[in-house]
């Protein structure tokens, strides 16, 4: 007769939802028990297992830029700011930054370091 119209009959809509957080609970029970997907590696950075990756926070590092002598010549609130700085591109700062290596910019010597910020008390 209302082949078209949707039922109000609810007899197993309890039994389906009470099955749906069991299984969830032992899924989430799974997921904890298990190792960790995380791995913090030697020189501290982190390594995401199941991306076969490194985590990177994405936030601004602050760096400094000293020359051949160990005269800080600026602090800079970011890699693409110290980049334009020194007239390189960002991929060399980075690199620097990483390897600790100096880097030669028009036969000058300078140095990339990360720039701890002093905490006023």
């Amino acid at each position: 007769m209302n082949s078209k119209r949707l039922t109000t009959f609810k007899g197993n809509a309890n039994k389906s939802k009470e099955g749906d957080i069991l299984t969830l609970r032992s899924r989430i029970e799974k997921l904890l028990s298990g190792p960790s997907n995380l791995e913090v590696k030697g020189d501290g950075r982190i390594f995401i297992k199941s991306l076969n990756k490194y985590y990177s926070p994405r936030r601004k590092i602050s760096v400094g830029v000293k020359d051949g002598n160990g005269l800080v010549l600026g602090t800079f609130d970011s890699i693409a700011s110290c980049a334009a700085f020194l007239g390189c591109s960002r991929m060399l700062v980075m690199a620097r930054l990483k390897d600790q290596k100096p880097a030669v910019i028009n036969n000058q010597i300078f140095h990339v370091i990360k720039h701890e910020v002093e905490v006023e008390s």
